[in-house]
């Protein structure tokens, strides 16, 4: 699970605009928020920072709830 479209529309960015502001198509993006593929690290990075949250928030990675 991601948070990519919410955070993505929040700022008001298309896929295609986030694609571009990061170096990606708005194929690859679709992807990415239908978890059709796994962003590498670079991308987590690249996509988090455009979105202006954290990698946590966006992607939902569990261990970063581990201890709350």
């Amino acid at each position: 699970m991601n948070n990519i479209k919410k955070y993505r529309e929040k700022l008001g960015l298309s896929q295609y605009r986030l694609g571009k502001r990061v170096g990606l198509t708005r194929q690859t993006i679709l992807k990415i928020e239908n978890e059709r593929v796994s962003p590498t690290l670079e991308t987590v990075l690249k996509i988090s920072d455009t979105l202006e949250e954290s990698p946590c928030e966006v992607f939902c990675f569990s261990c970063c709830y581990k201890d709350r």
